[in-house]
């Protein structure tokens, strides 16, 4: 009689019992159930081999694994470790490490640091390459004395390119240039020499290219770093030069072709290349690529190159926007995009916005989405929309104000200076923006009117009179081109209706902010204003405005206003009445306007 094993069962028996059947397929994987399957069919198989059921348990794991000579997983890590050379010193060297990071006094920590690196004295090759031990060495350099420092800038200076390249490595190495002395960050920018380009575009070594560019280098090593990726001409020429000077005044592409125009064709064909090669890789969110690509745009001056480049921008523009130049790029996305692309940029942007409005360089990419973009309804969904959903939070912010004056009121003198404007400007004539800007800004304010209007009313006392910053809004509020005469009306005559006791003041003229924004209101000539302004000035109002130089002021710029109308007679009649108050006028300016205004019929 044939003797079978307990696991074995029969073909037959599948076949005749379901249950086995099922149990055998819980056993097996499905693609060696198939195959068994078609085997079994074809006659060549009679009987199948099932596995042992699984066996749950640490204790069971353990037992299996001393009947069947298997190790689990959590030994071979132990065997694993213990194979590596230096297992011994780095076991020792993270038991210090731990000491190192409970010790509270500075002494102490020292101590502990300079065990360490007795222990990796001679060794650090070995050790900097591996993920525990390094972020040993790195921790315990931080902590070192001086003398600790220099003796492992020593050692590690041999194999610093080594070190910047490797994944683990890379950390020791910005360890050292974080807390390194400067002699030692000098040296390593001088190990960088020739090297910068393919460092750059390395995935580890791009980071230690970054730290020392961005934090540490001065004008003439950042000078020298860029050339390096301008041209290998102009290195040659300039490696030798002693004139820190004139190397430190060539810090942009455009200096550069300038210094040496025949090398622009060269030049530009060099940086672009690199420009290819980094797209698209870790070093996207790195400034020193940003400030070449924003010198590739400003330099180039051929909208077909930037147009090339442009669209390889579009899944990376956001990682770009915490740099100045890399917020500028994004702008140059938006100018050299077509109408297609641009709505997907703003739908990127539009979770976005309010942080955006917070950001010191990346409110101008709201601005010139809203200068540039002439599909204005996707613009009120992506940007708008968002901004007055948060418009509290925005219109007190010092830099989220910026982006919200600028869609009632473009470009205002008090929030965007000329260097602003003349780069905001280049945008103007962009390819992809055919709408008429008149147009396009007269659609936008009406977008943002009612709102902005609403929460001007809702700050009553703090808009007109005692709010600083609330008045930057305000004032470009009511005299924009774009928002309508009735709107400036109703801010007006809540100003004018305001009691003294809210002010603090004997009226609204006594401050400067409430001054200027009547005259401001004024200067606009809007008739319903100017009859709710003349409406309260009676002889005694008249007087008491003739006191204060502020309220002489504003008494005649009413009466120069050119309009002879019946409001504007009607100012200048009750004015006559007051002639001898008007005479006794101390400031002398204003009592002339006003008698010459009186004198006329």
């Amino acid at each position: 009689m044939a003797v079978h094993d307990e696991n074995e069962i029969p073909a037959k028996r599948l076949k005749a019992d379901p249950t086995a059947a099922a149990l055998f397929r819980k056993q097996v994987g499905s693609k060696d159930f198939a195959k068994l399957k078609r085997a079994g069919k074809s006659g060549k198989i009679t009987s199948f081999k099932a596995k042992a059921a699984p066996v749950k348990g640490l204790k069971a794991a353990a037992e299996r694994s001393s009947k069947t000579g298997q190790l689990t997983k959590k030994q071979r890590k132990k065997l694993r470790e213990k194979s590596r050379p230096n297992y011994a010193e780095a076991v020792a060297m993270k038991v210090l490490w731990e000491k190192l990071r409970e010790a509270k006094e500075k002494q102490d920590k020292i101590k502990f640091s300079t065990q360490i690196f007795a222990i990796v004295k001679g060794n650090l090759d070995k050790f900097a390459y591996a993920h525990d031990t390094c972020r040993v060495i790195e921790h315990s350099f931080h902590h070192a004395d001086q003398e600790t420092k220099h003796q492992v800038w020593l050692e590690a200076k041999a194999i610093f390119n080594d070190l910047a390249q490797s994944r683990y490595g890379k950390f020791l190495v910005l360890a050292m240039i974080r807390y390194g002395s400067k002699e030692m960050r000098d040296e390593m920018i001088s190990l960088t020499t020739n090297k910068v380009r393919p460092m750059f575009l390395n995935s580890f070594s791009g980071d230690v290219i970054e730290e020392l560019y961005n934090n540490h280098a001065d004008r003439v090593q950042r000078a020298r770093m860029q050339h390096e990726i301008y041209s290998k001409y102009l290195l040659m020429e300039l490696m030798g030069s002693s004139d820190d000077e004139k190397v430190a005044s060539l810090r942009t592409l455009q200096d550069v072709i300038e210094f040496r125009p025949t090398l622009k064709t060269p030049v530009l064909k060099s940086v672009k290349e690199f420009l290819l090669k980094a797209i698209g890789k870790k070093c996207m969110r790195h400034s020193f690529l940003h400030k070449v690509l924003l010198d590739f745009f400003n330099a180039c001056g051929d909208c077909e190159e930037i147009a090339e480049i442009v669209p390889l921008l579009h899944d990376w523009l956001l990682d770009m926007t915490h740099t100045p130049d890399g917020a500028k790029i994004l702008i140059y996305s938006l100018w050299f995009s077509t109408p297609k692309q641009r709505r997907a940029i703003l739908k990127g942007l539009k979770e976005h916005v309010v942080t955006l409005c917070a950001s010191e360089h990346a409110y101008l990419i709201l601005v010139a989405a809203i200068d540039c973009v002439d599909d204005t309804r996707q613009v009120n969904t992506s940007i708008l929309q968002p901004i007055l959903a948060n418009i509290g939070e925005i219109a007190n912010h010092r830099i989220g104000r910026k982006a919200l004056v600028h869609t009632f009121h473009p470009r205002h003198k008090t929030h965007f200076n000329a260097e602003l404007v003349a780069f905001l400007s280049k945008g103007d004539g962009n390819p992809f923006s055919k709408k008429d800007t008149e147009v396009r800004q007269r659609e936008i304010a009406a977008y943002v009117e009612p709102a902005v209007l609403s929460h001007i009313k809702q700050m009553g006392v703090e808009a007109y009179g005692t709010g600083k910053e609330t008045f930057t809004l305000v004032q470009p509020f009511i005299t924009s081109p774009f928002v309508s005469p009735e709107s400036k009306c109703e801010i007006g005559k809540e100003m004018i209706g305001l009691s003294e006791e809210e002010l603090g003041d004997s009226h609204i003229v006594q401050n400067f902010i409430g001054y200027t924004l009547l005259k401001n209101l004024i200067q606009a000539s809007i008739p319903d204003f100017l009859q709710s302004l003349t409406g309260i000035l009676d002889e005694d109002r008249i007087k008491q405005w003739l006191t204060c130089q502020r309220g002489a002021s504003l008494l005649a710029c009413i009466a120069e206003l050119g309009d002879e109308t019946d409001i504007i007679n009607s100012c200048r009649s009750k004015l006559r009445k007051c002639k001898s108050s008007i005479s006794k006028c101390s400031f002398e300016k204003h009592k002339a306007t006003l008698l010459a205004a009186i004198a006329k019929k």
